[in-house]
């Protein structure tokens, strides 16, 4: 299928009802998954385009959002680590404390999900600061992200 603001959409061949395609953001490709659910696949579609129209301002506070959640447990845990030596030794490391703007501009966008006429979520890559794990901002009221749920995911 394809949609004058969604781009080309695919069926999903291992889950059955689910479209894939992919956006761009700032030169980012991010893929998107569109998943009706109980709703129409018309509701749901809007509610996509609504979304990626407007991305720009839901990343940048899906970023704040994240940020907000996060980053004071990255700045008193997940900064510190150690690393296994040749020699059998370890080095411990301390990464750089980051204020929120630092937190966010380390995020980077990887997918967005639209499940239903009111269900997303934007994910993103952790820039190396959670250890491979990625960080999902949903929204349980479509693309108004005022019902929100903020996760670390991985």
């Amino acid at each position: 299928m394809d949609h004058p603001v969604l781009g080309r959409l695919e069926p999903d061949p291992q889950i059955s009802g689910e479209l894939a395609g992919s956006v761009t953001l700032n030169g980012a490709t991010i893929e998107l998954r569109i998943e009706p659910g109980e709703d129409t696949l018309e509701a749901t579609l809007a509610s996509a385009s609504h979304a990626v129209t407007s991305l720009a301002d839901l990343d940048a506070r899906c970023r704040a959002l994240a940020a907000a959640e996060f980053l004071g447990s990255y700045n008193s845990d997940w900064r510190f680590g150690a690393r296994d030596q040749a020699d059998g030794t370890t080095e411990t490391f301390e990464k750089p404390l980051l204020d929120a703007a630092g937190f966010a501009a380390a995020l980077q966008p990887v997918a967005l999900d639209v499940r239903g006429a009111r269900s997303l979520g934007l994910s993103y890559g952790d820039g190396d600061m959670f250890w491979g794990h990625w960080v999902r901002v949903g929204s349980f009221d479509g693309p108004g992200f005022e019902d929100t749920h903020v996760s670390l995911e991985g």
